[in-house]
């Protein structure tokens, strides 16, 4: 999904339904980050979705040292120039958010 698709999805959701919360926030274990969180009441219930725009990751860094009671340390390379976007969906259940499939989902 594009981020025009996305805005557009927006406006949709703003038209039929009533959006209960919206948030814009950046992930804090990737720079340059951005989650974009839409909660409304839909057909099916409670709906949450969040966009998702981050750099792509090329890999992984693993830093560690044989030493005994040493620390392994993950650090994540990310392309400067390319973005991941994609968007999730969840349903509340009894207080829970679960994943729901986006494809099979009508709005």
């Amino acid at each position: 999904m594009t981020y025009n698709a996305w805005l557009n999805l927006k406006d949709k959701i703003n038209e039929k339904f009533k959006v209960e919360d919206y948030q814009k926030s950046v992930l804090e274990e990737v720079p340059d980050s951005v989650c974009e969180t839409l909660i409304f009441n839909g057909p099916n219930g409670r709906i949450k979705l969040q966009w998702i725009s981050k750099p792509k990751t090329l890999g992984e860094k693993t830093l560690y040292s044989g030493r005994v009671g040493s620390h392994v340390k993950v650090d994540k390379i990310y392309s400067a120039d390319e973005k991941a976007e994609f968007l999730k969906a969840f349903q509340e259940k009894n207080g829970l958010w679960e994943e729901i499939n986006i494809q099979n989902f009508n709005f």
